[in-house]
């Protein structure tokens, strides 16, 4: 999933869903490529490890709403949703 609550210590709750798009042209400088010439050699997602040295400080909430006064050190991510690195040729 690229974006997922559980993963993700940037984000809460339970939602895990594919927003992941891959677009490409079907063309070079040379001449057009037939889509069913390409083939996709390999997909990862990216953007998973936090950014060495930055922290958010988060307070706890309270169940039903408030704060306690109390913080966290979160990691920072370099986003909310990871990227989709897809290899194809």
């Amino acid at each position: 999933y690229t974006y997922d609550s559980r993963l993700s210590p940037m984000l809460r709750g339970n939602l895990r869903r594919r927003f992941d798009r891959c677009l490409i042209r079907t063309y070079n400088k040379e001449g057009s490529v037939r889509g069913d010439q390409l083939r996709i050699r390999g997909a990862e997602l990216i953007g998973k490890e936090p950014l060495e040295g930055l922290l958010w400080r988060k307070e706890k909430k309270r169940w039903g709403g408030g704060g306690t006064g109390e913080f966290i050190d979160l990691p920072v991510l370099p986003s909310d949703h990871f990227g989709l690195f897809v290899d194809i040729g």
